[in-house]
């Protein structure tokens, strides 16, 4: 591996820049950008894991997929709610609800 290093070291020094770019583009999603921000510290780490480190990134990753979901039920609530005021739709279900 260190010969690959050495022989490269100037496209890796790009490819690390660009990716530490990457880390600062809010188009890019945020477990992307997590991901990408842990090679960088990887590389400044000399591509030793630290464990602490390994053990932040596991926990910030295990929030943004707490909160992906939590906003994924919340789109979910949202599309019910647009869908049951429409007229034809609420009136629908409020005649199923009380015929019943």
């Amino acid at each position: 591996m260190m010969l690959i290093l050495i022989l490269f070291q100037g496209q890796l020094d790009k490819c690390i820049v660009e990716i530490r770019d990457a880390c600062c583009d809010s188009s890019i999603d945020q477990v992307a950008r997590l991901h990408l921000l842990e090679v960088v510290e990887l590389r400044g780490n000399k591509w030793h894991q630290n464990e602490n480190i390994a053990a932040y990134y596991r926990e910030r990753l295990a929030k943004l997929k707490v909160k992906s979901q939590i906003n994924k039920q919340k789109n979910a609530y949202r599309q019910v709610c647009i869908l049951l005021m429409r007229p034809c739709v609420g009136l629908s279900l409020l005649n199923y609800l009380f015929d019943s």
